[in-house]
């Protein structure tokens, strides 16, 4: 699973939207049923709107790959 999900909570498996933990917006999933929804928006969004969070979130990107 994506580490850009501790930002991010949703409501059921089939929810097109998650809602951001820091700012409490709903972001797209980026797809129409759970069979095309991926991170894309939900990293962009945190690039754009919480440059902190992202940080955070590419820094345990790194890492994670390195100890692979």
């Amino acid at each position: 699973m994506s580490g850009v999900w501790k930002y991010y909570e949703i409501e059921s498996e089939g929810s097109v939207t998650a809602r951001c933990n820091v700012c409490k917006a709903e972001v797209p999933r980026g797809g129409k049923n759970r069979a095309t929804f991926n991170t894309t928006n939900l990293i962009r969004y945190l690039r754009n709107k919480h440059q902190q969070q992202h940080g955070e979130y590419t820094a345990a990107t790194r890492v994670t790959a390195l100890k692979q």
